[in-house]
C-alpha cells in the first residue's frame, strides 16, 4: 500500500518538475497575501496533503491539487485547479470496520476501500484593490 502512495507522489512530483522551474515560498502557508503575479506571468503549483492513521487499522488519504496561476494585469490574477485524491482504508473505525469520511455509505464495511478519484475543478480570481507599499 505504501508503494502506491509513494508511486502517486513520485508521479505528481515528476509532473511538477518536468520543465525548468523556479520556486517561491508562501510566507504564511495557506494564508493569502496581497501579492499577485505580474502581467503575463504563469506559475504552476502542486499541492499534496497526506492524512495518515485513525483509531484502528489502516488509513491513508492523499489529497492532490494542481494549480495554474496567470497574471492578467499587474493587479488581477486568475487561477484554475484540478482536484483529485487517493483514499486507502481498511478496518479504520473504532468498531474495526472500514467506514468514515470519504468512504461511500454503500461500501461493504467488512472490505478494504481503495480509490483514486477526480474530485473536480475550481477557480479563483484575485484582484488587488490596494498596494500597502504605495500608501
Amino acid at each position: 500500500m505504501r508503494n502506491r502512495i509513494a508511486t502517486t507522489l513520485a508521479v505528481a512530483t515528476a509532473i511538477g518538475i518536468a520543465a525548468p522551474a523556479q520556486a517561491g515560498e508562501p510566507p504564511f502557508g495557506y494564508v493569502y497575501t496581497t501579492d499577485v503575479l505580474p502581467k503575463g506571468e504563469l506559475e504552476i503549483e502542486q499541492w499534496a496533503t497526506l492524512r495518515e492513521g485513525q483509531s484502528h487499522g489502516d488509513f491513508h488519504d492523499l489529497e492532490l491539487r494542481s494549480e495554474a496561476e496567470y497574471g492578467l494585469t499587474g493587479d488581477f490574477q486568475i487561477s484554475g485547479y484540478l482536484n483529485y485524491s487517493y483514499l486507502d482504508a481498511n478496518r479504520n473505525s473504532v468498531s474495526g470496520t472500514t467506514e468514515g469520511i470519504g468512504i461511500p455509505r454503500g461500501h461493504d464495511p467488512a472490505l478494504p476501500y481503495r480509490k483514486l478519484r477526480f474530485d473536480g475543478v475550481s477557480a479563483e480570481f484575485l484582484w488587488r484593490v490596494m498596494r500597502p507599499e504605495k500608501r
